[in-house]
């Protein structure tokens, strides 16, 4: 008697899982080269975007060892909006590794100018969700030499000493 309802409750619970995990499930719709029948989880994008692994897109893209690899993604129902924020979270995630690096601190971001900037690749995957509304999912990945990225350190840390030699004056 126990097994047997040790086994209905089981099953039970089986099949409500199964229909859980389904609800999240998303249907691949189209991808960057679908019709050039490209792989739709290229091994680069997985390994940068999963892992923060850069050897496979370095070699795929020829990216020097020395070069700085800036990446990010994101989602919106149009592919042009996906892509243009994704390119600014790209642009802000610069500039905020380069504030680190160079231990200075400037309130708005959006007021340092980049030079070095380079576009490598990017891709992007439209899924269909439950819901059944479309979102795409924008990957975009930058490169900057290591002389470009000292660079804009080195501007925003003048950037910073003038401002502090402004605020002294005043």
């Amino acid at each position: 008697m126990f097994l047997r309802r040790a086994f209905f409750s089981l099953l039970f619970l089986s099949s409500f899982l199964l229909i859980d995990l389904s609800a999240n499930e998303k249907v691949l719709i189209d991808y960057k080269n679908m019709a050039l029948e490209a792989d739709s989880s290229p091994d680069w994008l997985k390994d940068l975007f999963e892992n923060e692994k850069t050897s496979k897109l370095r070699k795929k893209f020829n990216i020097a060892e020395t070069d700085k690899i800036l990446y990010a993604k994101a989602e919106d129902k149009n592919i042009s909006m996906a892509e243009k924020t994704a390119k600014l979270y790209a642009m802000q995630n610069c500039k905020r590794k380069l504030l680190e690096e160079s231990y200075t601190n400037i309130e708005n971001i959006d007021t340092i100018s980049l030079s070095g900037f380079i576009k490598v690749t990017d891709f992007w995957i439209r899924e269909k969700d439950n819901s059944k509304e479309e979102i795409v999912t924008y990957y975009i990945i930058y490169k900057m030499s290591e002389e470009d990225w000292q660079k804009n350190k080195d501007n925003l840390i003048n950037i910073t000493e003038d401002t502090k030699t402004q605020d002294a004056q005043t």
